[in-house]
C-alpha cells in the first residue's frame, strides 16, 4: 500500500552514504524541503 503523501514532498536523497563528510551537506538540502513543507502547512 503506498502512503498518501497530502501535498507535501517526500524528503529524499540520492546519496549512498551518509556520513561525516556529507552530513550537513545533506541535511541542509533536506532541510530546504521541510522548511517548504513546514510552509504549506502553516
Amino acid at each position: 500500500m503506498a502512503r498518501t503523501m497530502c501535498g507535501r514532498r517526500m524528503i529524499l536523497t540520492d546519496v549512498r552514504t551518509i556520513d561525516e563528510s556529507n552530513v550537513v551537506q545533506v541535511l541542509q538540502k533536506a532541510f530546504v524541503t521541510h522548511l517548504a513543507n513546514k510552509i504549506d502547512i502553516d
